[in-house]
């Protein structure tokens, strides 16, 4: 698809034509359930982050920090299945096929942070310890997760600017 350079460009959060945008945007799919959303992928972030950069640390203490421990990893598996099925839902809803939807950048990038926290969170539960695999998988998703912050950000016309700065450079680097 062929579109002007104009409309490409981050400035159009400046102008009058995204100003419409913006707000039919927030008519169709809802500031409210775009809150939620991102609300929920707060606390996705929340827990992952709590997972990768505190499961040596628990795994040294009593019985009841190993409790919380395979609390938050069970937390995390839960909220990976529910993304990877919210995926699933999605494109069922779009109609497409497994090619065509991982086409889209942020689709592929949501599959490779949900599955690489997955497997490293099951690695680590298998071998009941902190390993190379598990710590290399979940460093992936640590990163990938907190990236697709700018996704939830770019509704937000004071972030909105930088989110699509960043998702250009992506979309650049993955498909240059």
């Amino acid at each position: 698809v062929n579109v002007s350079k104009a409309l490409d460009s981050v400035n159009i959060f400046n102008s009058d034509l995204g100003d419409v945008g913006l707000t039919s945007i927030w008519r169709t799919r809802g500031k409210r359930s775009h809150i939620i959303s991102f609300g929920i992928y707060i606390a996705y972030t929340c827990t992952v982050s709590v997972s990768v950069y505190s499961f040596s640390f628990l795994s040294q203490f009593s019985e009841a920090s190993l409790l919380v421990m395979w609390i938050i990893q069970v937390a995390v598996v839960v909220f990976n299945l529910y993304y990877i099925l919210q995926e699933r839902k999605q494109m069922m809803i779009e109609q497409e096929s497994f090619v065509d939807h991982f086409m889209e950048m942020w689709n592929t990038f949501d599959m490779v942070t949900y599955c690489s926290s997955l497997i490293g969170i099951l690695i680590r539960m298998y071998y009941l310890e902190e390993t190379i695999e598990s710590q290399c998988l979940l460093a992936v998703c640590s990163v990938f997760t907190w990236v697709k912050m700018l996704y939830y950000l770019r509704a937000f016309m004071s972030s909105g600017p930088l989110g699509n700065i960043a998702f250009f450079l992506m979309r650049a680097y993955f498909y240059s």
